[in-house]
């Protein structure tokens, strides 16, 4: 038998609210070159997240309502 590692699946973290001051930190952040994974990893978010309000799928005075 051979031995096998056993990796544990990513701890599920609960969904982010993107509010108006996320998108505009996000928006901030890479304005100031960072990349959309520093990003996400700085804000707690996906890369997915960020991807849409750097694409301008989400603007921050729309993210807000609900």
């Amino acid at each position: 038998m051979t031995n096998r590692t056993v990796y544990r699946s990513a701890e599920r973290k609960p969904p982010v609210r993107l509010t108006p001051g996320l998108c505009e930190t996000i928006a901030r952040l890479l304005a100031e070159g960072r990349s959309q994974n520093a990003t996400a990893r700085a804000v707690g978010c996906s890369q997915h997240l960020v991807h849409k309000v750097a694409s301008g799928k989400i603007a921050p005075e729309v993210s807000g309502q609900g």
